[in-house]
């Protein structure tokens, strides 16, 4: 399992965080309650399933295939877990030995949003400037609830202050959603023009 979080930019505030996720991570065990929360699942989901049981897997290094944790010998005083499949025996940490691994992860990360574009906002003169007519068919993609008419009452013969109001009421009420689901949106209308243009602009931030 790999936490990610957003580092801070004071590096005290940022160490105090860092050891605030650590104890928890040493208190609460998060892999026992991943494991607990599928047994219920499956308890729940699949009753015909009176024996099944879920299982911790780790990958074979002779044939590649995942065996479960289980099936677990001795060997010299080392911990080693023999595989269903090819019954090789190999070395491997019980899921119990849970531990905080202190190096770097060797598990890449793809950041969701770049540090550079936290706040969308910045984008919504681009798209309201670009949308024209279509911000109506994007209001009902993003949010259906969000009362077009109202917004065109507001802002008469002005189609950019109507997709900028549209975007502003639709940042107001889910303020943490990143520029990937708008992206999205703006394709699911037919305008990949502007998703085009956003990732421009994100590239030259870049620079």
């Amino acid at each position: 399992l790999q936490y990610c979080y957003q580092k801070m930019a004071d590096a005290k505030t940022d160490q105090m965080f860092k050891s605030k996720i650590r104890d928890c991570i040493r208190e609460k065990h998060p892999h026992d309650i991943v494991l607990k929360k599928l047994s219920s699942i499956v308890a729940e989901r699949m009753p015909k399933f009176y024996n099944a049981t879920c299982y911790f897997h780790v990958q074979c290094p002779e044939c590649h295939k995942l065996t479960k944790t289980t099936s677990k010998c001795n060997l010299e005083g080392n911990k080693m877990t023999e595989c269903e499949y090819c019954n090789e025996l190999f070395s491997s940490q019980s899921a119990k030995d849970w531990k905080i691994d202190e190096e770097e992860p060797e598990i890449s990360v793809s950041k969701e949003v770049d540090p550079k574009e936290v706040d969308i906002r910045h984008h919504f003169s681009c798209i309201a400037n670009l949308i024209e007519t279509d911000w109506k068919k994007l209001a009902a993609v993003l949010d259906p609830t969000i009362s077009t008419k109202v917004i065109q009452e507001q802002n008469r013969n002005d189609v950019f202050g109507q997709a900028i109001e549209l975007l502003n009421k639709w940042y107001n009420k889910y303020p943490h959603v990143g520029i990937r689901h708008l992206e999205v949106a703006l394709r699911g209308i037919g305008r990949s023009d502007i998703v085009t243009r956003i990732n421009q602009i994100n590239q030259e931030l870049n620079k």
